[in-house]
């Protein structure tokens, strides 16, 4: 090989190895169009907190009092306390493992939209999940979710470590998370107040719809020192 083909060699390697880096880039940097439609301005973030938390104490009470409860949570309300109602609680290194950053939810029939920044040394991007939930009919107190999508920017990766972050999550949070798969796809099963010999709540129905979703159940009333 002479010296000439041999620098063509190296300047065509080289041009494959930018291009190549240069398009992995563009697909790290990809953010999906639901969570920049979630980028609320600062005092709409504030309201929105404000009112997860009344929604939020409202259906704590009604389960607290026994019977029936319902509550309808709106994207905005709950991305307002994701962004800032989480922080002001103290409840951030709880809740998101390190190097996750301004977690949104999209609310779709049937389905729940995450998404969150990823913060490392060499990788910045928006990590995107879509997952189906439903209520399985054979127990009270269980939700299902299945996981579709899990992507880095454009670029579809290994579920294993969302599955590890769940679970996880779960125990910390008191939540039992058992995975199993269907149709080839993670399912999540969680179950709440796992710990309880006699839980005191049972869900009745999810509803999931275009920026909302809506919960429901019956409770009975908790008496002191009863788990």
């Amino acid at each position: 090989m002479s010296r000439r083909s041999f620098l063509v060699g190296v300047g065509v390697f080289s041009v494959l190895i930018v291009g190549f880096l240069g398009g992995l880039w563009l697909l790290l940097r990809y953010e999906p169009r639901f969570y920049t439609r979630l980028c609320a301005p600062q005092e709409h973030r504030t309201l929105n907190s404000q009112q997860f938390y009344k929604t939020s104490s409202s259906l704590f009470s009604q389960i607290e009092e026994g019977g029936g409860f319902s509550a309808t949570f709106t994207e905005e309300q709950v991305n307002g306390y994701l962004s800032e109602g989480v922080h002001k609680a103290g409840l951030g290194d709880k809740l998101f493992p390190e190097g996750v950053h301004e977690p949104r939810l999209a609310f779709e029939p049937e389905h729940i939209r995450l998404a969150f920044r990823y913060r490392s040394t060499f990788v910045n991007t928006v990590i995107s999940v879509s997952l189906k939930a439903w209520l399985p009919g054979n127990e009270s107190n269980l939700l299902a979710l299945q996981l579709e999508t899990f992507k880095a920017g454009l670029i579809p990766i290994s579920a294993q470590w969302l599955l590890e972050q769940v679970s996880e999550i779960g125990r910390i949070n008191g939540v039992e998370v058992n995975w199993y798969r269907y149709e080839g796809k993670p399912v999540a099963l969680l179950r709440f107040q796992a710990d309880r010999a006699k839980p005191n709540l049972s869900l009745k129905r999810l509803f999931l719809d275009a920026q909302t979703f809506t919960i429901q159940g019956d409770s009975v009333e908790a008496r002191p020192g009863i788990r």
